[in-house]
């Protein structure tokens, strides 16, 4: 049973603090735009922007937090709403596969690839908006719930018992119909870890204790699993001989890959198991065996954060011994726009970095 939180505690920010994560959300708040449609894209942009609105209710932030609520409202409406019109936003049940489908899916989701990637973002940001606002929560909470079965439902006649889990191996898979001859394959653990942190969120929030009870075992599982076959691999076990590496990034039924299937650098290899560094990962990266070698070897040899997960990076490094906490608020300016990832904002790095 993880001790977790799904929101960042900053009640004990100096004035300091304060005034740089405030300057930085009005930016942010206002040149949010939410212009993606697929389920993946659009559920990171709801995910930031939720994240926005909670780092305003907790600063006090009113106005700017009535500002992002409206943005995000507006949007919501968008993806839950069965009216909308099709080649929008919007979900639909499949009947064939009983599932949940986008209307733009996006990296195989209509083979049911990566829905607990991809639901586990809208999920955490209408958990996080239903946290302070109980008008959203009563509008929404049905459609949540459907959302939440399609990934870890308990019935088996309108969705499949957990489609994505897997009891024996004790984590997810993500890869749907696994058309592969090393079988089924997962690569982004920290994705997963999300998605059951936002279930666990929503169902403690809404008070189903049951279902709450089964997504802390979910949690509690994905990620020592995520420490043991991906981020902190014991490299004495005969497993690994002849394997360079200090971490897995796809871990299939079949073979262990030091890879992505989008890019080769080494941060987005690295990245890809820590996104969205959402305030669960403040403990769970703690409990391995951080080491700042990890962080360095996908940095490229140097404290270059300017690069691909570059930010995600930033934070899991803020959690190793020697960071230099100092320079975190020049780093932090410093960081290109287009290597801020889709699911992070400057604002949330800043509060992140203030709430260790």
């Amino acid at each position: 049973n993880p001790e977790y939180s799904y929101r960042l505690s900053l009640a004990d920010l100096s004035n300091e603090e304060k005034t740089l994560i405030i300057n930085q959300l009005e930016k942010d708040i206002s040149s949010t735009d939410f212009d993606a449609v697929d389920t993946y894209f659009g559920g990171k942009q709801l995910y930031r922007a939720a994240q926005l609105y909670d780092v305003a209710k907790q600063l006090g932030q009113e106005d700017q937090a009535d500002v992002i609520l409206f943005k995000l409202k507006n949007v919501f409406d968008d993806w839950l709403d069965s009216r909308t019109v099709e080649g929008d936003r919007g979900l639909y049940y499949d009947t064939t596969l009983r599932g949940i489908i986008g209307e733009n899916p996006s990296f195989g989701s209509e083979l049911y690839n990566d829905h607990h990637f991809h639901y586990g973002y809208l999920i955490y940001a209408a958990t996080l908006v239903s946290t302070h606002d109980n008008d959203f929560l009563n509008k929404n909470k049905d459609f949540i719930d459907i959302i939440i079965a399609d990934i870890s439902s308990k019935n088996d006649e309108v969705f499949p018992r957990l489609r994505h889990y897997d009891y024996y191996m004790g984590h997810s898979w993500a890869s749907g119909n696994g058309a592969f001859n090393d079988g089924n394959n997962q690569e982004s653990s920290s994705e997963a870890i999300n998605a059951w942190v936002a279930v666990k969120a929503w169902h403690e929030l809404t008070g189903q204790a049951e279902l709450s009870s089964q997504a802390t075992w979910l949690l509690a599982n994905e990620a020592h699993s995520a420490s043991t076959y991906w981020t902190d691999i014991d490299k004495s076990q005969s497993i690994y001989n002849g394997y360079n590496h200090n971490i897995v990034s796809i871990n299939w039924s079949g073979k262990r890959d030091y890879a992505t299937f989008f890019s080769p650098k080494p941060s987005a290899i690295f990245g890809i198991q820590l996104l969205p560094m959402n305030p669960f990962m403040q403990q769970h990266f703690r409990e391995e065996n951080n080491s700042s070698a990890k962080v360095t070897k996908a940095l490229g040899g140097s404290k270059n954060y300017d690069q691909t997960f570059g930010d995600s990076i930033l934070l899991y490094d803020s959690l190793t011994d020697g960071f230099e906490s100092e320079k975190a608020t020049e780093i932090v300016t410093s960081l290109s726009p287009e290597n801020i990832d889709g699911a992070l904002s400057k604002t949330y790095l800043s509060a992140w970095l203030a709430s260790l």
